[in-house]
């Protein structure tokens, strides 16, 4: 099955929080039965890593300087044990969605190399299948382009957002 990344809009950002601190399998559980259902849910499944990539030049993780890294890992990191479960605070959002709207995600897909995610040992591992590079590079424009539009609808509705990889 491997490590998937969804993003959901958040009505009740506190209430998630809270939930933090009771424990990973509170919160796990509150993901799944609150969350997985909803409308406002982007999955962009194993492209997480590479679309992180394309963003910042390094693999995944949380590096709060830069708001196109919190646009896919996060803000504020909940801590699990296997994978990762952060927010994006309402107040972060507007940044995000600037970050987002100025990328210029054609070129950057016009650069992009198989060879370079190889190197950097990118999950997943597929980057030695030459043949996929325009299947790749359309999955990662679908996840650009619906990443963008839920942190849009964030930005609109001032909620904050949950990403989680696992």
């Amino acid at each position: 099955m491997g490590m998937c990344a969804c993003y959901y809009l958040l009505n009740k950002e506190d209430e998630l929080l809270n939930l933090s601190s009771k424990g990973e399998e509170e919160l796990l559980d509150y993901i799944d039965e609150n969350l997985s259902e909803s409308e406002d849910l982007v999955d962009i499944d194993k492209m997480w890593d590479a679309l992180h990539f394309v963003f910042t030049g390094s693999e995944c993780g949380i590096d709060l300087e830069n708001p196109l890294s919190i646009a896919v890992a996060g803000e504020i990191e909940l801590e699990i044990s296997d994978g990762l479960v952060a927010l994006v605070s309402k107040e972060k959002i507007p940044q995000v969605v600037k970050a987002l709207s100025e990328f210029d995600m054609p070129k950057a897909l016009e650069n992009f190399s198989m060879q370079k995610c190889k190197e950097a040992e990118l999950y997943p591992d597929i980057w030695d299948y030459d043949d996929e590079l325009e299947v790749i590079k359309e999955e990662l424009q679908v996840a650009y382009d619906e990443l963008l539009a839920l942190y849009q609808k964030a930005e609109e509705q001032g909620k904050s957002v949950l990403v989680t990889i696992y």
